[in-house]
């Protein structure tokens, strides 16, 4: 199984394709798609999940799989399962707290269903040569980039002044996400004139130059961690987290229950305020947000593993942690900063999943206290062969 897993990180086409049409997701297609999940590739139920005569042109994301080799199709299915899974753990009323977002998943459309791709071909744009369409297709709401302050503060920091006004310009730019890594320092080279911020890897020491809250993103990536684990039994294989921005407020008719301004704040106002400028002005101010998501190489566990094999599941789990260790303080650091951002970690992750796991079989409550101490013995294998971060 780890072969063939990462015989499909290394193989597959895994790209992101964005529609040039306008579309938006049926508001009920959340409802539908839940029926799916954990089943069998249902033709009569999938045909039925149509983004067709949508609108909203830049908040849908399109994923395509290359079909060859066969065995590799089912990839997008598994990350339509685990996706889902995540998606109602994160929406579970005991996790309001939670800072993390997942994207919605919209649809999933396979190669298949010829009247959906008949209707919505020519939306696409050219796509990579080694994709040919149709093809298994899984669409979701699109991560929101980073905001236009925290764009540029990454430029001044990675730019040479001659080059900053260039990558400013740049229109790739604004597609900016970036990847927190908390257990990798910077390796110094020379400044180029073709920065891109489209999946930026951040390093540790990099987000200690802008000042970036490190210590809360570590909390914020153990709760979300602990949620994958314990409420929507995810491995977390693979998944990827990244800083961008809060869900846009986009224009909905009702504007004020978008900016949800007071009677007291509405009487102070001046006669004839504009209040949609207010609206314009809230949305250019967007928070940064942690987001996870890729959940294409994570399988599901189930309750009775738990119980009757916790330490193979606890093995499993530290694996999966291992393989994706740019993204998680790593545990017997030498250096004070590293080794508090591991205590962070590792208390919000036992803290949030203790919470998850109040409602279940009590003999699961000390899975929590042993995939941390599984990850301090070091009982995954990590890339390297070691805890050690890498420049």
């Amino acid at each position: 199984m780890d072969d063939l897993r990462r015989a499909i990180q290394h193989s597959s086409e895994d790209l992101p394709i964005s529609a040039t049409s306008a579309l938006r997701a049926n508001i009920n297609l959340m409802n539908r798609l839940s029926t799916i999940r954990d089943q069998h590739h249902n033709e009569s139920v999938i045909n039925d999940l149509d983004l067709h005569e949508c609108s909203s042109p830049d908040t849908i994301l399109y994923r395509v799989l290359t079909p060859e080799p066969f065995s590799y199709e089912d990839a997008l299915w598994d990350d339509l399962k685990a996706h889902l899974r995540v998606k109602e753990a994160f929406e579970n009323p005991q996790n309001n707290a939670i800072h993390c977002g997942v994207p919605k998943p919209f649809n999933y459309i396979p190669k298949t269903n010829n009247t959906w791709w008949e209707r919505n071909m020519s939306f696409f744009p050219t796509v990579h040569d080694s994709i040919t369409l149709p093809a298994m297709t899984l669409a979701s709401e699109r991560t929101p980039p980073l905001p236009t302050i925290a764009r540029e503060a990454l430029i001044n920091n990675q730019c040479a002044a001659e080059y900053r006004q260039f990558a400013a310009a740049n229109p790739t730019n604004r597609d900016c996400l970036a990847r927190k890594y908390l257990c990798r320092r910077h390796m110094k080279t020379t400044p180029s004139p073709n920065l891109t911020l489209r999946n930026f890897n951040l390093h540790l020491d990099q987000m200690i130059e802008l000042k970036y809250p490190i210590g809360n993103l570590a909390t914020a990536i153990g709760e979300a961690l602990a949620v994958i684990h314990r409420l929507a039994n995810v491995d977390a294989y693979d998944i990827e987290f990244v800083l961008g921005s809060e869900t846009d407020s986009r224009y909905k008719h009702n504007v004020l229950s978008t900016l949800k301004p007071s009677s007291d704040q509405v009487v102070a106002m001046p006669m004839y305020t504009d209040i949609e400028h207010l609206l314009a002005v809230k949305s250019e101010r967007h928070a940064t947000r942690l987001w996870v998501f890729d959940f294409n190489l994570c399988h599901i566990w189930y309750q009775d593993t738990g119980i009757n094999h916790p330490e193979s599941l606890i093995t499993h789990l530290v694996e999966a942690f291992s393989e994706d260790d740019p993204y998680y303080p790593l545990p017997l650091m030498e250096n004070a900063l590293e080794h508090g951002l591991w205590d962070m970690f590792s208390n919000s992750h036992i803290r949030k999943a203790s919470e998850a796991l109040q409602a279940r079989d009590p003999r699961l409550a000390c899975l929590p206290q042993k995939f941390i101490d599984g990850c301090l013995a070091g009982d995954g294998e990590s890339p390297e062969g070691n805890w050690s971060w890498s420049p």
